[in-house]
Formats: structure tokens, C-alpha cells, sequence
């Protein structure tokens, strides 16, 4: 109830819900009212009279105000789910990879101790691009283990012939391993297998020495088979021999016609 202007007692506007709100009140509301902030401040300054950029994440900036970052809600949206440790995310500290770099990963199976080989690698990024499309086996990429220098000159370096080698020399119709003879002038059809076997031939042919020093002194002789250590040993010119043994018929030395069988065999 209030007084009109009549000085009489009349019925107000206000509810008595309205009136309830003055209940607590401890001082003039109007003076409470006037005390408080006409404008907004501190950290809000910044948005308090425009919007905010769409879509972004906030910050504080340099003087503690709130202030729109460059990260968009998109890329926020990338960190929900991550199970990752500080520690764990730490390791990305200092990364300089790019974000296609950094995608090449993606679907990576490897475990962390298979990626943990690469710790260490200095090989550049078209280093390692070599070994695409290789498919080699391990056991076939470690028969590399030990090479000194380029395979494919070695290769071409290789014996291609019995000449390539060194303790082997071949001529037309003849052949000496082990052994090269240094006076041979004309002898053909020879054979000679074993340290200083038909050392001593000039134009003897048609002779075959197996054996360390058989027919080792033989010189114009032909048609002569030693088989065995030293056999016909001093033969110099005698031919059509035969000595199978060691030390067969090692006295002869122009005899021609013989055949001796057995260790040490016609050897007077």
C-alpha cells in the first residue's frame, strides 16, 4: 500500500515479490549502485566492445589482457584424444620437420626399439631415399660386410682367362699351373701341374708332369708322363718315359723307352 496524490492510501504497483528483493539490503541502494564500475576492466579491456576472431584459441598477451592466438579450434581439436606424456611429447622438442615431412610417418607399423636404430643416423634424407624400392634381403645386403672398395672394379680386375693369374700361364697347346717355365722357346702340347713341374723346358713337347719337380730338369725331351713327387726329376732330353711314383726313375737323364711304377721305381 501507498499514499496517492491525494494524500490517500492506495494500492501500489509493486508485488510483494518486488518488495521481498530489499530484504539484506544493509545500505541506500542508489549509492551502491553509483559506486560500481561504469565500464569493464581489467583482463577484458580487449573484448569489451568487438568480437573475438572466429574459431581461435585464447590468450593472455604481454600486458596479462585477453588476446586471440594464431592456433584455430580445428587445430586444437588435433591434441583431443592424445595419450602422450609430457615426456613423451617433449622428445618432438626441437623437431625442424615440416608437416608433410612428419605425415611420411604416418601408418608407420615399426615398434619404438625398431625406430630407436635410426638414433644416431647422419645419413641425409636423399641418402636414405636410396634405399627405396631396394629388395634385398638382409643376408644378402651383409655379404657387403668387409668390401674395401668398389665391387665392379674388382670384378673388372678379376682372372677372366688362366693367363689373369699369377702362378698360371697358358699358351696355344699348352698348360702350366703352379709353375711357369722361363726358358720355353717351341714346346707344345705340354702339361705341367705343381711347383717347379717342367721348370727347365725350352722346345721339348707332348710332356706331362704332375707333381711337385716332376720332370723338373727336363729340357728338349718329348713325349715324357711323370705323375708323382720328383718323378723323372733329371730327365734332360730323354723322351717317351713314364714314371708313376714318387722318385720314379729320378737318376734318368737321356734315357728313352722307360716306364717305372712305384715309389723310388728305376731311380738309379
Amino acid at each position: 500500500m501507498v499514499t496517492n496524490a491525494d494524500g490517500k492510501i492506495d494500492i501500489s504497483d509493486v508485488t510483494v515479490t518486488e518488495l521481498d528483493y530489499l530484504a539484506g539490503v544493509t545500505s541506500n541502494i542508489q549509492t551502491q549502485i553509483d559506486a560500481k564500475n561504469s565500464t569493464i576492466s581489467g583482463a577484458a579491456t580487449t573484448i569489451a566492445t568487438s568480437d573475438l576472431t572466429a574459431s581461435r584459441a585464447l590468450t593472455s598477451n604481454g600486458s596479462g589482457k585477453v588476446a586471440v592466438s594464431d592456433v584455430t579450434s580445428t587445430e586444437l581439436s588435433v591434441l583431443d584424444g592424445i595419450t602422450s606424456t609430457t615426456a613423451e611429447l617433449n622428445i618432438l622438442d626441437g623437431v625442424t620437420a615440416t608437416a608433410a615431412e612428419l605425415n611420411i610417418l604416418d601408418g608407420v607399423t615399426s615398434t619404438t626399439a625398431e625406430l630407436n636404430i635410426l638414433d644416431g643416423v647422419t645419413a641425409t634424407a636423399a641418402e636414405l631415399n636410396l634405399i627405396d624400392g631396394v629388395t634385398a634381403t638382409t643376408t644378402e645386403i651383409n655379404y657387403l660386410d668387409g668390401v674395401t672398395s668398389s665391387i665392379q672394379t674388382q670384378l673388372n680386375n678379376a682372372a677372366s682367362s688362366l693367363n689373369d693369374l699369377s702362378d698360371v700361364s697358358k699358351s696355344t697347346y699348352s698348360v702350366y699351373i703352379a709353375n711357369t717355365p722361363s726358358s720355353l722357346t717351341s714346346g707344345d702340347f705340354n702339361v705341367g701341374v705343381g711347383v717347379s713341374s717342367l721348370n727347365s723346358v725350352t722346345s721339348g713337347g707332348s710332356n706331362t708332369a704332375i707333381g711337385w719337380g716332376s720332370l723338373s730338369k727336363l729340357n728338349t725331351g718329348s713325349e715324357n708322363d711323370a705323375f708323382g713327387n720328383s718323378s723323372l726329376f733329371n730327365n734332360l732330353g730323354g723322351s717317351n718315359n713314364v714314371g708313376i711314383g714318387k722318385n720314379t726313375l729320378y737318376g734318368n737323364t737321356s734315357g728313352s723307352g722307360n716306364t717305372a711304377l712305384g715309389n723310388s721305381a728305376g731311380n738309379s
